[in-house]
Parts: C-alpha cells; structure tokens; sequence
C-alpha cells in the first residue's frame, strides 16, 4: 500500500515547480515516484494532502514510472483509503464527512486522481459506495508551524480507472496556488467554554473523532486557565470529610475551533456534556520554562462530540 505522499511546502506555498522529495507524514522521504492528488466530488475538483492505500507507483530501473500494482483497471475491490484533507475541497466533501462522523452514515462516490511530481505518470481511481469511518485530528500546539491536515479514514469499493484523465502539474499547481492565501497551522486553535478565560489552553494533543461517539481530549495550560478548568472538576466543599463522596459538578457545553492564522474558522468539534476528569500540576521544573509557560495537563472528556465545517472552509 502506499505510504503518505504529502504535498509539499513548497508545492502548498503556491511554488509553480514541484519538488521531487515531497516527505510522507511521518517526516521520512517517502519510497519510489512521490504523487499529488486530487478529489473530485461531481463536477468540483480540490486538492488533497495526502493520501494512504492506492496502489503504489511503481519505479522502473530507466526511472520511469510504471503501472501501479494491484487490482487491474476495471476490477471493483473493498478498499479502505486515509484522505489528508486541509482547506479548498468541495463543499460537499466536507458536508460528507461532518455527517459521516455524526452518525447520519451517508454513502458518496468520491473521483481520486494523481499525477507523479516529475508529471510522467498519471493514475485515477473512483471510490464508490463510500462511508467515513472517523478523523482523526493531529496535535494542536501554539508553537507549532505545521499545516493543518485532517485524516478522514473511509472505506468503500475501489476501482482502478485508465490513466487518461489524470490532472496535470499546471492544475495542480493552480489549486496550490489558490490555498497559498489561506494559513491554516496546527497552531491555529481555540477552546471555547462558556464565559471562562481559556486563552492559556497551550497543546492539544491528537484525538479521533468517530460517529455518535464520546470524545477525550489530554490539554496543556498554563495557570490561569488550570485555574479556570479546575471550577468544572469535582471537590469536595471546604471542611467536608475527604471518604465523603461529593456530586461532581453538573456537565457544560463546549466548542474546539480550528482557525487560520487570520482567526477565520474553518471547523469546530462540538462538545456535548463536556466534564474535567483529571488535573495534573506540571513539576517545578516544568513550570521554569517561561513566564506563563506551565505544564499544567487537564483530561476532559465529552458525552459526545461533533465536527461541524463553517462554509468558508470550501473557499
């Protein structure tokens, strides 16, 4: 299977000229002819990420690409693809996958075609009867420049189409182009709960989102916002026995937003009954980092939790 050929930085950063070393996700340069894709939902075309599960491009010893292996074009197979998704996709992509993960289960037929970045090689595919089964969302951190990329994990039956209709490097790159204005970084986050002050709420780290499931999030903050997260976890009321088990405070509704650099909100996961279920004091030494720089780690975890697109996402 193939590993994940992310696009570029360079290629994302609107740059005309593809590089040939574009890295896989885990940050190792990734094996044989490196592939950019795109999606096509009827007749809207958007640029993916990455990614996972096609059939590997196959490297000739002249250098040049061959058929991938696999199933034969024409043959349906179950497959199960991850789609690394950011920003620029069709709008309904993104409707598919907020209901997918909602659980109103919704079946689409979604057009993946490729092109190798020394644009030899073309290959396509048509994911038909297709479902999502979660996504997952990378680490959250302030002091992170990485891109935003949503991993939506779906299944469906696969059927490898004749290469002819491959995109080209010019209109992959136009679609490059077109996202270079939008700044969407794993930095870019914001955790809204009621009225209380969240604004030191540091890290993130990776999660799941699964349909109509509940959710935990493990946060980083520093003291101010510890402070305000500890007003929703359970004490026991000053002079009250510690064997005196006491009700926890009632749940709250809260809100995840994922934002670009220029705070315009591009998702929110939606937290229903929401509750603080642990809080850990970072060490002394933790704390030393930094004026405001602590290590204070809260759990919270949701009843359940929903993943809603805004409309500008899809611009």
């Amino acid at each position: 299977m193939r590993t994940s050929h992310a696009v570029s930085a360079a290629l994302l950063g609107a740059v005309l000229a593809l590089p040939a070393a574009a890295q896989n996700m885990s940050g190792a340069a990734a094996k044989g002819p490196q592939a950019v894709y795109v999606v096509d939902v009827g007749n809207q075309t958007g640029l993916l990420v990455g990614l996972d599960g096609l059939p590997p491009i196959v490297a000739s010893a002249s250098g040049a690409a061959k058929a991938p292996s696999g199933p034969m074009p024409g043959s349906p197979v179950p497959a199960t693809l991850m789609l690394h998704a950011g920003v620029g996709l069709p709008a309904p992509f993104y409707q598919w996958v907020s209901a997918g993960t909602n659980g109103s289960a919704q079946r689409m037929t979604l057009g993946l075609r490729g092109v190798d970045t020394g644009g030899h090689y073309g290959e396509v595919a048509l994911l038909s009867d297709a479902s999502v089964s979660y996504v997952e969302v990378p680490a959250l951190d302030i002091l992170s420049a990485a891109p935003m990329s949503l991993g939506v994990k779906v299944q469906g039956v696969l059927r490898i189409e004749p290469p002819g209709k491959a995109p080209t490097l010019q209109q992959v790159s136009q679609l490059a182009t077109r996202l270079a204005a939008v700044r969407w970084l794993v930095s870019g986050f914001h955790f809204a709960v009621g009225k209380l002050d969240t604004s030191g709420v540091r890290r993130v780290e990776s999660f799941v989102v699964k349909p109509g499931g509940a959710l935990t999030l493990n946060l980083t903050m520093n003291d101010p916002a510890a402070h305000a997260f500890a007003t929703l976890a359970p004490k026991p009321p000053p002079g009250a026995r510690p064997l005196v088990k006491q009700p926890p405070p009632p749940p709250v509704d809260a809100q995840l937003q994922l934002v670009t650099a220029t705070g315009q909100v591009q998702a929110i996961i939606e937290l229903h009954e929401m509750r603080v279920v642990s809080a850990q004091r970072g060490s002394a030494q933790d704390r030393a980092t930094g004026a405001g720089v602590v290590a204070n780690h809260v759990t919270v975890t949701a009843q359940q939790a929903r993943l809603v697109f805004t409309p500008q996402i899809a611009q």
